[in-house]
């Protein structure tokens, strides 16, 4: 991360980022979420140095972030909250509005873990990225029967396609949710109330 000034506009991003010069991974969300994605990636990030508390974001600033970044964190953003709709396909929303109001907000039981992360604890964990998870796990997991998603059940892990449109699309998502339903009935929500 460069060090330097940013734009008021920015500021309110900035507060988000946890600062690599303490080494700690950046993740977006709640620090003891039911649902986990871990990612290989890590988005480009205003400069400043940063809360080292898990960070929840507030309204606006996942467009603020995407802004700052390319239209690869959109893909991942819009299939992450895409998968969470689906999760919990009666929340009476659409996946926008579980992108706009809900991702990585306050009281969402979610989180997004980006590269350098260490494998969460209890909880459902994605590992996006076959080649990410090879380098993550000791032990393969078992295939699940859907094209690019493989399971350990005991550990629950997923390992699942990267979140793009074209390796993950609107079907392998809704398999995938059906998949984590009849696994782990006991998983707990990953949406939480609204505020």
């Amino acid at each position: 991360m460069k060090s330097g000034r940013h734009s008021t506009a920015k500021s309110a991003v900035a507060k988000i980022w946890v600062s690599t010069e303490m080494r700690q991974p950046l993740y977006f969300g709640h620090p003891k979420p039911s649902l986990t994605v871990l990612i290989d990636k890590t988005p480009s990030l205003p400069s400043t140095p940063c809360p080292v508390k898990p960070p929840n974001l507030a309204p606006g600033e996942l467009a603020e972030i995407v802004a700052v970044n390319s239209n690869h964190w959109r893909k991942v953003f819009n299939v992450y909250a895409k998968l969470l709709f689906a999760l919990h396909p009666d929340s009476g929303r659409d996946w926008q509005s579980v992108r706009d109001q809900k991702l990585f907000q306050k009281h969402q039981p979610h989180a997004l873990k980006m590269a350098g992360s260490a494998l969460p604890g209890p909880g459902v964990t994605l590992i996006t990225g076959k080649a990410y998870a090879e380098s993550l796990l000791e032990h393969w997991p078992q295939d699940s029967g859907i094209d690019g998603v493989w399971i350990d059940v005991n550990e629950q892990r997923l390992v699942c396609p990267y979140f793009d449109y074209r390796a993950f699309p609107n079907k392998r998502i809704e398999q995938v949710a059906e998949l984590m339903r009849k696994t782990w009935p006991k998983m707990g929500a990953v949406l939480g109330p609204d505020d």
